[in-house]
């Protein structure tokens, strides 16, 4: 159940070309299991009452519990037109949002997912990183031909981005993101050592980086990003809106 759906995430986003969000994150789940930031069984449990899905991940991965909730939100929004599910306690890695709203729109549903992250992101006037990276992606069915599926981190540039740059000793674009001391760098090592990632068009970008905070941990009741510096232990928390054009 846990492991097959997080290996298939894994595996599915070196497919897509994502090789960020792939395989190279077997290794630190495992370690984030070993170490016991992750509960490697955990008691998955979902409510439905009418159009809203709560399910509670049980300090596990996202994964798991993200199947749980599409199927019962796909299945409450063809009951009422429209439904929200709300994913709390889920710890580590979450992966690529894409394959989960692109799953929806395939079945005829408009779908919006968002999950919020520990605290990456610098706002204009700070060099003190205050929100998540917070990744929001969307899909729509179309009538003739494959969804339209959207998926973008808030940030100038993803996390795991910065993380295979920084590995290679590849230089980052310009913008993505600052050091310590609150300068513009280019180099993905200073970035991560101490400095922070800047969001995606500015004040925009962290404005809307903080409603994803407010959908998620806010709703959620779970670990907000100035809460954690550590997504392996931090109490991550999704945001899923599903509409049935149909209805």
């Amino acid at each position: 159940g846990q492991a097959a759906a997080a290996a298939a995430a894994l595996v599915a986003a070196e497919v897509d070309g994502k090789p960020a969000h792939g395989l190279r994150r077997a290794a630190e789940i495992c370690d984030a299991l070993a170490r016991g930031d992750v509960n490697a069984a955990p008691a998955v449990a979902a409510t439905v009452r009418g159009g809203v899905v709560r399910v509670d991940g049980g300090g596990g991965l996202a994964f798991g519990p993200l199947r749980a909730t599409l199927d019962a939100a796909a299945a409450a929004a063809e009951t009422h037109g429209a439904a929200v599910g709300i994913i709390s306690n889920t710890r580590s890695v979450s992966g690529r949002l894409a394959p989960w709203v692109e799953r929806l729109a395939e079945r005829g549903l408009v779908a919006v997912l968002a999950c919020n992250t520990p605290a990456y992101l610098a706002v204009e006037g700070s060099a003190e990183p205050c929100l998540g990276t917070n990744p929001i992606a969307w899909a729509c069915p179309r009538r003739d031909g494959p969804p339209v599926v959207v998926d973008l981190a808030l940030a100038a540039s993803s996390r795991a981005a910065i993380e295979v740059a920084a590995a290679a000793g590849a230089k980052l674009p310009r913008g993505v993101a600052i050091d310590a001391d609150g300068k513009p760098t280019r180099d993905a090592a200073a970035a991560l050592d101490g400095g922070a990632q800047l969001p995606a068009g500015g004040i925009k970008g962290a404005l809307l980086a903080l409603l994803v905070e407010v959908l998620s941990g806010g709703l959620a009741g779970g670990d907000l990003a100035v809460d954690s510096d550590d997504y392996h232990t931090m109490g991550r928390s999704l945001f899923l809106l599903v509409v049935d054009p149909a209805m």
